[in-house]
C-alpha cells in the first residue's frame, strides 16, 4: 500500500507548476543580457557576470517551447534544494529561471538566498537588484548594486545603479559621477559606454 505524498512534495510540484506557467510565455536565456530601457523609466535588466558581456535583446515574449529539458531541469534543482536548501548554485540557477519568467517575486527569494550562501558571487547579486528595481523597491535595488560594486567594479552595475539614482531617488550628481565613471573605464563594452553618454 502506498503512502500518501508529504506536504512537501506538494510543494515542491506547486512551485514547478507556477514557474512553468510564467516561463510558457517568455523567452528563457541561461544568460541574460541588459533589456533595453526607456529615459522616462530607466528600465534595469540583467546581464552576463563577465565584465565586458557582449549585449543582446533581453527576455521577449514569444518562443520559449515548453520542453521536457527545461521542466528537468526545475524539477531537478528543486530537489537539489530539498536536500542541499543552501546550495548557491541551484539557488542561483531557480532566480534565473524565474528572471527569464519575469517572475520577480519568486525569483527575489531564491537570489536573495543565493547572496546569503555565496556572498562573493556577483551574478546573483546583479540579477537581485533587477528583481528588485523592477518591483519598484528602488532603495533595495540600488543596495544591491552598491554592494556589488564593492566587490567588483562592474560597468553594467554602475549604469542600472545611475538610472536609479537619477530617475528614482534624486541623486543626480551621484548618478552622473557614475555615468562619467563608465565612459572612463576601459572595462566597459561599446554599448554600455554609449548608454552612459546618453545619459549625462
Amino acid at each position: 500500500m502506498s503512502r500518501p505524498a508529504s506536504p512537501a512534495v506538494f510543494f515542491v510540484a506547486a512551485c514547478v507548476l507556477l514557474g512553468l506557467a510564467g516561463m510558457l510565455f517568455v523567452a528563457f536565456k541561461t544568460d541574460l543580457s541588459m533589456v533595453k530601457e526607456t529615459r522616462s523609466r530607466g528600465n534595469v535588466g540583467a546581464m552576463s557576470e563577465a565584465s565586458a558581456p557582449e549585449q543582446s535583446s533581453g527576455p521577449t515574449e514569444a518562443d520559449l517551447p515548453a520542453d521536457k529539458e527545461q521542466v528537468d531541469e526545475l524539477m531537478g534543482l528543486m530537489a537539489k534544494l530539498k536536500e542541499s536548501p543552501n546550495d548557491a548554485d541551484a539557488l542561483r540557477k531557480t532566480g534565473e529561471i524565474f528572471v527569464a519568467a519575469r517572475d520577480w517575486k519568486r525569483a527575489e527569494v531564491f537570489l536573495g538566498r543565493a547572496v546569503l550562501s555565496r556572498p562573493g558571487d556577483t551574478r546573483p547579486r546583479y540579477l537581485l537588484g533587477v528583481c528588485l528595481y523592477q518591483q519598484n523597491k528602488f532603495d533595495e535595488a540600488s543596495k544591491a548594486f552598491e554592494e556589488l560594486l564593492v566587490i567588483k567594479e562592474d560597468p553594467s552595475a554602475m549604469y542600472n545603479l545611475a538610472i536609479i539614482y537619477k530617475y528614482h531617488m534624486g541623486r543626480k550628481a551621484e548618478a552622473e559621477a557614475l555615468l562619467r565613471k563608465i565612459v572612463a573605464s576601459p572595462e566597459a563594452d561599446a554599448d554600455t559606454v554609449g548608454k552612459a553618454r546618453a545619459e549625462l
